[in-house]
C-alpha cells in the first residue's frame, strides 16, 4: 500500500504511523519548494477540512494547491528506498562481539592466556596497542604498572582488556560508511532538480556508497563486511527494481510484527 492510500486522520495522529508522516510531509515540502514545517502545518490543515475517512491521496488533491500526485509518489518511493538502504547498511555496520553486563569483551577460547602475561613480546605489543585508547596507560612512570595490573585482573575473570578498550573505536568505524551514506542520500533529496533528478543522484550516491564497500573489502579482505545494501546489488552496483520491491515488503513486515528488519531479510535468503 503506497503512503498516499493511508487514512489521512489516522496518519497524522497515530504513532505508529510516523515513519509513513514523515516521508509524506518531506514529499510535499519537496513537492512545494517549501520547509518541512510549513509542509507539516498544511498537511494537518488539510486533513483536519477532509472528511474523517479520507486518503492522503484525496487530501492532497483536494488542498487546493498545485500540487503534482504524481510527483508526490515518486518522491515517496525514493524515500522509502533511502530508508530501506539505510537502515540495511546501519544493520550490517554492527560489530558483532560478545560482551559481558560491563561491557567487556569476553577472552576468545584458544586464547594462550601464559603468552599475554609472561612472554614479554605479546606483552609489549599489548600494552602498546592498548596505551592509545586510555591516558592512563601512557604515564611515563605509571602506565606500564596500571597496564600490567588491568591486564591481569581482566585476564583471571576470562576478559580481553586489549579487545574491550578497542571495542568502541571497532564500532565507531563501522558506523562511519554508513553514516556517510545516510548524508549522502540526504543531499540528494535537497539537491536534485525534481522527483526524476533527485531518485538519480539518490542512485549515485547508493553506488558510491557500495564501491567504498568494495575498496575496503580489497584492502582488508579478512574483515568481515556486511555491505548494508548487498540485498539490493546488482553487478552495476545499483539496486534493481526486483530487490527494491521485495525490500519494502520485508520492511513493512518488519513495521507490522516488530521483528527487526535484518532477521527477516536473513530467514528470506536462507530459504
Amino acid at each position: 500500500m503506497s503512503d498516499l492510500d493511508l487514512n489521512a486522520h489516522q496518519l497524522t495522529t497515530d504513532f505508529a504511523h510516523n515513519r509513513q508522516l514523515d516521508r509524506v510531509v518531506r514529499s510535499v515540502a519537496l513537492e512545494r519548494g517549501v520547509g518541512y514545517p510549513a509542509a507539516h502545518k498544511s498537511l494537518m490543515r488539510w486533513t483536519a477540512d477532509a472528511p474523517r475517512g479520507a486518503t492522503v491521496r484525496a487530501v492532497l488533491a483536494g488542498a487546493g494547491e498545485q500540487i503534482s500526485l504524481t510527483a508526490v509518489q515518486q518522491d515517496l518511493t525514493t524515500l522509502e528506498t533511502a530508508a530501506l538502504v539505510q537502515a540495511h547498511a546501519a544493520a550490517g555496520a554492527t560489530v558483532d562481539t560478545p560482551v559481558d553486563a560491563q561491557g567487556r569483551v569476553y577472552l576468545a577460547a584458544d586464547a594462550n592466556i601464559g603468552a599475554m602475561l609472561h612472554d614479554p613480546v605479546v606483552s609489549e605489543n599489548r600494552f602498546r596497542a592498548g596505551r592509545q585508547y586510555d591516558p592512563r596507560y601512557e604515564h611515563p612512570e605509571t602506565g606500564r604498572a596500571a597496564w600490567d595490573a588491568d591486564e591481569r585482573i581482566m585476564l583471571d575473570s576470562h576478559r580481553d582488556l586489549l579487545e574491550t578498550l578497542a571495542l568502541p573505536h571497532r564500532q565507531a568505524a563501522a558506523a562511519e560508511a554508513p553514516q556517510q551514506l545516510a548524508r549522502g542520500l540526504e543531499r540528494a533529496m535537497r539537491q536534485g532538480d525534481g522527483p526524476v533528478g533527485r531518485r538519480k543522484l539518490l542512485d549515485s550516491a547508493i553506488r558510491e556508497h557500495d564501491s567504498q564497500m568494495r575498496l575496503l573489502d580489497r584492502a582488508q579482505p579478512d574483515v568481515p563486511r556486511h555491505h548494508g545494501t548487498v540485498m539490493l546489488d546488482q553487478d552495476q552496483g545499483g539496486p534493481s527494481a526486483e530487490n527494491i520491491a521485495l525490500a519494502a515488503e520485508l520492511w513493512r513486515e518488519s513495521e507490522r510484527t516488530g521483528t527487526p528488519f535484518m532477521d527477516l531479510t536473513n530467514r528470506h535468503f536462507a530459504r
